[in-house]
């Protein structure tokens, strides 16, 4: 068996047969001599293993990836994105505007209708406004000739008559287009017209019984042929409130009706009902004119048919008050016929219902021209502007 012995002086390693005393080194030619033949060799490096440490990991961000960017190319990208975005807004706001345009012409088509028929129903509140002024005035002619010449209300009484019932006509007729008219107005055309219609069938029941109490009253003077010029048969038939402003107007019937209830001398519940029936009419009227001005941003005119109504309220109420005063005085005291406190009270009574007849014959006559000036401000133009328009 051969060892290996390593050359002293290359270190190179040899094999030494068994039992040889020398050995040549190839490498460097030297004789290497063997002492003891047991020849050892050398004893292995230990190695020591060192575990290894696992390093902690840190948790990075991924860092934006860089590219090199053309910023010509980029700005003109981003302005042709900025183009396209304002075309089609800009094709979205005349889309816009042509939808907004296509509806004002639609609303203009509409109002225009409406404003229409508005000025139509103040066509006849004006003309039916007239002829109720013109009743008032006859009226109060009406009752100053019958003091004198009854017989002279064979012809003026129908004349009354029949304009009052043209009055509630035209007024009537005024409320029905009122209710087709512009919308924010039309309530008030259907109120007015429940009050005419209400209004007119009064009148015609009150009309039958006046008739009917006239023909009793006729066969009363028919027995009593001395009795047929008195004067209490003239009032009876004819100067009656309920039996002569009836048919014109029963806004006196108000005030008289009260004196009459404190009298007992018997209350005209037809005229009485009538007249507050009116009254809310001619009230309706006026707020319906008013809001047709306020519509057409015409606010004076709108006031002045306000004032009409303020006027035509403090009327019937001071007229009512002054003659229930009168009238209990009157029971109260009874004057004899002739004595100067009879005088005074008539004349006083006279000139309060002279004053109460003119003032409202008046007031008709201011509302019918508002309600002219009314009729220029009903247009589509300026109830659709935001607001009144100048005038130069």
């Amino acid at each position: 068996m051969s060892d290996q012995v390593a050359c002293p002086s290359c270190k190179a390693l040899m094999l030494l047969p068994s039992g040889a005393k020398s050995v040549r080194c190839p490498h460097c030619n030297k004789i290497l001599r063997i002492e003891n033949t047991s020849v050892t060799s050398p004893p292995a490096k230990v190695v020591k293993t060192v575990p290894t440490l696992t390093p902690p990991q840190v948790l990075t961000t991924k860092k934006p990836k860089i590219e090199l960017v053309d910023e010509a190319a980029e700005t003109e990208a981003a302005d042709r994105r900025a183009k396209a975005e304002k075309k089609m807004k800009l094709l979205e706001d005349l889309e816009q505007m042509e939808d907004e345009r296509e509806e004002e012409r639609e609303r203009r088509i509409e109002m225009k209708e409406y404003c229409r028929v508005g000025r139509k129903s103040l066509g006849f509140f004006y003309w039916g406004v007239r002829v109720y002024g013109w009743g008032l005035l006859i009226t109060l002619i009406t009752v100053f000739v019958l003091a004198f010449v009854p017989a002279v209300g064979l012809f003026l009484l129908p004349l009354c008559g029949l304009l009052g019932f043209s009055s509630i006509v035209l007024i009537g007729i005024g409320f029905v287009a009122a209710g087709f008219g512009p919308p924010a107005s039309r309530h008030f055309g259907w109120i007015g017209l429940g009050c005419t219609v209400l209004q007119l069938l009064l009148i015609v029941a009150q009309i039958i019984y006046e008739t009917v109490r006239a023909i009793a009253i006729l066969r009363v003077v028919a027995i009593n042929p001395d009795g047929v010029l008195q004067r209490g048969y003239i009032d009876d038939i004819f100067v009656s409130n309920y039996a002569l402003y009836g048919l014109n107007t029963n806004l006196f019937a108000l005030s008289d009706s009260l004196a009459r209830l404190i009298t007992r001398c018997g209350v005209p519940w037809f005229g009485l009902v009538a007249g507050a029936i009116e009254f809310t009419r001619m009230v309706v009227l006026g707020m319906l004119v008013q809001h047709y001005a306020d519509q057409g941003k015409a606010p004076e005119t709108g006031y002045k048919s306000y004032r009409v109504v303020t006027v035509f309220f403090w009327t019937i109420l001071l007229t009512m008050m002054f003659r229930l005063a009168f009238c209990l005085f009157a029971y109260n005291v009874q004057p004899p016929p002739g004595d100067l406190m009879f005088l005074l009270v008539n004349g006083m009574h006279g000139v309060l219902f002279i004053i109460g007849f003119f003032v409202l014959t008046l007031q008709t006559a201011k509302l019918s021209d508002i309600i002219e000036a009314t009729k220029e401000v009903v247009v589509p133009d300026r109830y659709l502007a935001i607001s009144a328009p100048m005038e130069l």
